[in-house]
């Protein structure tokens, strides 16, 4: 039975409660993980039980969920941008979980965020930054950035990921005209299910954007009562239009589509989604 971690057949993908933060886990195969980010500190008070961790709380519960499932080695690590919600967790991550290799977005190594927030933790872990068109494996296909930048938010890694039956669209915290570039290739077809950018805000998630993907779920990484108000109405209301369902781990927690062969399922820590505009 302890086995079965390692063996088992099919995959997941775990859209992890952070907080106000991202991180994403994509089992494509038993010996196949990516992380795309890692989440960063939390903008909440800390429950009093723990206070006294020197860590943020939910960097201890990705860790946990990793090795719950047999994961002790992470093939690939996708930091999606510089932004803290998103890499901030990553010195404790790499000292508990090993990585192969590491990706950031083309001209992000260049950065004093870079030197700072990730040069120092690398370890073992081999740097690459990625632009579209790179393969991460043989199941993920860069889709942004086109060009170099800064790692800031409209050059954020996004990725088309076949999970299963379904694909998988994730795109960091990427703007609405990074979206609207992706709409360039003749070839970006239907993703069923799509990772709300920049945490469901409105700068994010384009109409077009959605049409072209035409995806039926949504997910959005965001804190409880967050202070930015993710996600917002304008995003949600996008969603509704489109016909779209919902998820945010704000409401449900981390949730996981999983799959074994044709057959997959959604699950979710709590049982909730969000109440679209419009609808009883």
């Amino acid at each position: 039975m302890f086995l079965l971690p390692r063996v088992a057949t099919g995959g997941f993908v775990a859209f992890a409660d952070v907080g106000q933060g991202d991180a994403t886990i994509v089992r494509l195969a038993s010996r196949q993980v990516m992380l795309v980010d890692v989440g960063g500190k939390m903008n909440l008070p800390k429950p009093p039980w723990a206070v006294s961790q020197k860590h943020d709380f939910q960097a201890r519960q990705l860790v946990q969920f990793l090795r719950g499932k047999g994961v002790t080695r992470v093939q690939q690590l996708v930091l999606t941008h510089k932004d803290i919600d998103h890499i901030g967790n990553l010195p404790y991550f790499l000292e508990r979980i090993s990585v192969d290799k590491i990706f950031v977005p083309l001209g992000m190594m260049q950065t004093k965020a870079y030197q700072k927030l990730v040069a120092p933790y690398c370890k073992g872990a081999s740097v690459h930054e990625v632009q579209a068109g790179m393969r991460l494996n043989r199941w993920t296909l860069v889709k942004h950035p086109l060009e170099s930048g800064t790692g800031e938010n409209e050059d954020s890694v996004a990725l088309l990921v076949d999970t299963g039956p379904k694909r998988l669209m994730l795109t960091g915290d990427l703007d609405q005209a990074g979206e609207r570039k992706l709409l360039d290739d003749p070839m970006l077809g239907r993703v069923p299910i799509l990772k709300f950018g920049h945490h469901g805000s409105k700068t994010s998630t384009a109409s077009e954007f959605v049409q072209r993907l035409q995806p039926s779920v949504g997910i959005v990484s965001a804190g409880v009562k967050n202070r930015f108000g993710h996600p917002n109405q304008e995003t949600l209301f996008t969603a509704h239009q489109h016909k779209m369902q919902v998820f945010s781990t704000a409401e449900s927690g981390m949730m996981q589509y999983c799959w074994s062969g044709k057959h997959d399922q959604w699950q979710a820590e709590i049982t909730s989604s969000i109440q679209l505009p419009g609808r009883p």
